[in-house]
Order: C-alpha cells, then structure tokens, then sequence
C-alpha cells in the first residue's frame, strides 16, 4: 500500500480537514462534468477521479507513479474510469479528445508550470473546460506555521501570478476562493434529499486575495453561471472535534513538558559536567602556562650558550685562517727558498768542478815538478804553488758563498783575495803560468828532439854546436 508521504494524498492516513480540503474540490466539479469525457491529470490513488465518475460520461486518471496507479486501478477501476501511467507535461493524446480536464493541487510541484496549461488546453475541445486548484502562497505558508514551506513544492502563486498564467493561455476564467470557513449546521438523523445554504453577509464582493487556495475554471468559450457552494463533510462536528484536538494537543504539551523537563535536567548535568571540564581545563592551561615559561627560560639560556659557543667558534674560525694564511705565506717563502737553494747547488756544483780541476792540474804539476831538474824548477814550484793557492782561493770563496766548503789557508805567495777583483788577479796570473809553462814544455820537447838529432851527435862529436849539459836534458 502506498504511504502518506506529504506529497499524494492517501485516504484514512490523514487527518479529516485534510482530506476534506481534497474531496471537496471533486464533489464541487462533479456537476461541471456531467456526461463528459474527463481527464484528472495527478489523479493519485484515484477517490478524486472515482467522484468524477459518478457524473461523467467517462473519467481517465493519469499518474507518473506506477505502484500509485496500479492501486488506483485495484481501488476504484471501473468501465467509465480507467487509470494510466503518463507524464502531465507530455500528455499522450491528440488536441480536443477530452471534454473537460482537470488538475488539482499538481501544478504547483513542477518545475515548468506552463507545460501542464499548454497540455491541458491541447486535449480538450475549445467548448470545454479546464480546472485548476493551487495554495495561495501568502496564506498557505503562514497556515503552515512552524512546519515551514512544503518540500514538495515548486513554484507557488499568488493570486496575480495565477490569473497572468491562465490569461495568457484562456478567454475566459473565473476563479473561486477555497477556504476552511466557520459554519452551523442543522442535520436530521435521516439525512434530507435537500440541503439549503444561506449567509448572512452583506458585502457584494469576496476577498480572494486571503483564500487559503485557488480554483479556477477556464475556457475559450463563456462559462455558465457558477453558485457559490458549501461542503459539509460527514463528521461535520467542529467543537467535538476541537476539544479532540485540545486534548490531543494537551497530552502532546505534557509528553513535550516531560521532555523539557528531562531537558532541563540533561542540561543542568551537561552544565555541572561543562563546570568540571571548566575547571580542569583551567587547571590544565595554567599547568601549560608554567611549563612554557620554564621552556621559555630554559630556551634563553640555551639561545646564550649558543651564542657564546659560536662566538668561540667564530674566534677559532679567525684563528685557523690565520693560520691558514700564515702556511701560505710560508709555503711562499719556502718555495722561494728551494729556488735559491737550487740556484746555490749548481752554482756549488760548478765551483766543486773548477775547484776538482784546479786540485787536478796541481796534482798533475806536483808530478810533473817532482821530475824535473835544472834551472826551471824554481819556477815550477813557484808555479804549482799558485795553483795551489788559487784552489784554495775557490774554495773560500764556495765557503763564502754558503756551499759548506771548507777555507783553504792562503799561501804567503799571493796577497789575501777579498773579493772579485782579487779572483780576477788570479785568474789572469794563472793564464800567464799557463802560457809559461806551455811554452816551455815546446821548447823542452824541441831540446830533446834535437839532442836526439843525427846532427846534434855529429856536431858534438866533432866539437861543433851548443853545448848541451845534463842539466839542459831533462825537465
């Protein structure tokens, strides 16, 4: 079975002015369709359109929920009244099939209301009628009340936008006030075949504007004369039913002040429980409080040592380039120094050599002076002596000179060299013994090829020639 949900109207599920509010409508239009082909576009499960049956010559109800109409069909399917499944936008038939159509309480849940207008224009014939019913939204949401606008609901109209959408689209409208009014009724236990209605009120003119909904009737043809009428539901008892309703209200207001109580109480606990949570979370803050200031002062002393450690880094840091710097100036002076000492080793190998040479040729004449005799002797001594000397001379000056050769003492024969010049004496002394003693080892060796002469013999053979004595022979 299908549930009152708020959106489709479900007999016996609601309550009574409800449900009312819905029949009436039907029961008002039955004499407008008299012996018509009807169609009750948003049927629901059906009552509405099984009304309209009573009166119509035939009555099709239309519904975009499947399970609704099948339930519809079980409810109320008869031979003038049958049910279908369709879209109330895009009505299945062909223009003008249908003498009258109806439509309540639907158009107000579609998202384009003109469409339902448009369709139901299309199928009815232009002598025919079309009928509408909507809330009037000024009222309808305050009726609500705490309950709040229906959520089932679309656009809702007020009573000019509702007269601007039918205008458009009909010649001829007329549209009537639906309203829960006041009344006194005289019932017989026997219901009476007639049923007068009269009022007592004087004004010409109705307010339509504060109806509680619309009903309107269109048509491209004039419409006929329409009486104003009064529904009187069966369980018609308003004070019956408001002292019901009092009551049920009154139990409602001691289930809800056992509520508030209980309310009250949850809350009074929730506030001693908040207290309590109060306290310890001030307990706890200034607890936290404390603590962040001691890591506040603990992260001063840190920050200090830190910056006294980095300043003593700083210092070792200045200290270490320095020292960086000073191994490079050293570095400098030592490279200086290997080139120099370089320098001083060759220029020690090149005097060891002159010197090595010197002591040679000395050795060499001390020999050759050892094998001499005669009157040149002398001179070779003298001559091996300043060999001697200027060897000696080399060597103090290799001394001198930082290569760590020992000083020869000087000879007597040659004054005291203290400096180049003396060098150079020397060195011109000793070229002068050199060519002395190169010459007179040529003329030795000519005295001795020519006392080895044939010639020489003759000569001093026969006492002619030179005389050439033992001491002239040999060197």
């Amino acid at each position: 079975m299908v549930e009152f949900t708020g959106e489709r109207l479900v007999p016996g599920r609601v309550e009574s002015d409800l449900y009312n509010e819905h029949v009436s409508r039907y029961h008002f239009c039955a004499p407008l369709v008299r012996g018509k082909r009807c169609l009750d576009a948003g049927c629901g499960l059906g009552y509405g359109s099984a009304i309209l049956a009573k009166s119509a010559a035939s009555v099709v109800g239309i519904d975009n929920d499947e399970l609704t109409i099948q339930e519809a069909t079980q409810l109320y399917g008869r031979d003038n009244l049958h049910f279908a499944v369709a879209d109330v936008q895009n009505l299945p038939w062909g223009s003008r099939e249908f003498d009258c159509a109806v439509s309540f309480e639907v158009i107000e849940h579609l998202s384009d209301p003109a469409a339902l207008v448009d369709a139901l224009k299309r199928i009815t014939r232009p002598e025919g009628i079309v009928i509408l019913s909507t809330p009037n939204r000024e009222a309808y949401n305050v009726s609500r009340g705490e309950a709040g606008p229906n959520p089932f609901h679309q656009p809702e109209f007020t009573l000019s936008e509702f007269e601007d959408l039918l205008r458009a689209r009909f010649r001829y409208i007329r549209i009537l006030a639906q309203n829960h009014s006041p009344s006194i009724t005289f019932r017989q236990q026997q219901a009476s075949k007639q049923f007068s209605a009269f009022s007592l009120a004087d004004q010409p003119t109705f307010a339509l504007d504060t109806a509680q909904f619309f009903l309107a009737i269109c048509s491209q043809e004039p419409l006929p004369e329409i009486a104003d009428a009064v529904y009187v539901a069966d369980d018609g008892n308003v004070l019956f039913e408001r002292e019901a309703h009092i009551q049920l209200l009154n139990s409602e207001l001691s289930l809800k002040t056992s509520w508030l109580e209980k309310a009250q109480k949850d809350l009074a606990d929730l506030h001693t429980a908040h207290q309590a949570l109060k306290d310890e979370h001030d307990r706890r803050s200034a607890w936290a409080l404390t603590t962040i200031q001691e890591m506040e002062a603990t992260n001063r002393k840190l920050a200090e040592q830190l910056d006294a450690k980095c300043a003593e880094l700083q210092v070792a840091v200045d200290r270490l380039n320095a020292a960086e710097a000073t191994i490079v100036d050293r570095s400098e002076w030592a490279k200086r120094l290997d080139t120099e000492l370089s320098e001083l080793r060759t220029k020690h190998e090149q005097l060891s050599k002159e010197q090595q040479l010197a002591l040679d040729r000395c050795n060499e004449l001390s020999v050759t002076l050892e094998a001499m005799q005669g009157p040149h002797r002398e001179l070779l001594i003298n001559y091996a002596r300043v060999r001697s000397d200027y060897a000696a001379d080399l060597q103090a000056l290799a001394h001198a000179a930082g290569l760590n050769n020992p000083a020869a003492k000087k000879r007597d024969a040659l004054p005291t060299m203290r400096d180049e010049h003396d060098l150079e004496a020397a060195k011109r002394l000793y070229d002068e013994l050199e060519k002395t003693v190169a010459l007179y080892r040529l003329r030795s060796k000519q005295l001795q090829l020519a006392m080895q002469s044939r010639w020489l013999k003759l000569g001093r053979w026969l006492g002619l020639g030179p005389r050439i004595d033992d001491s002239q022979r040999e060197l």
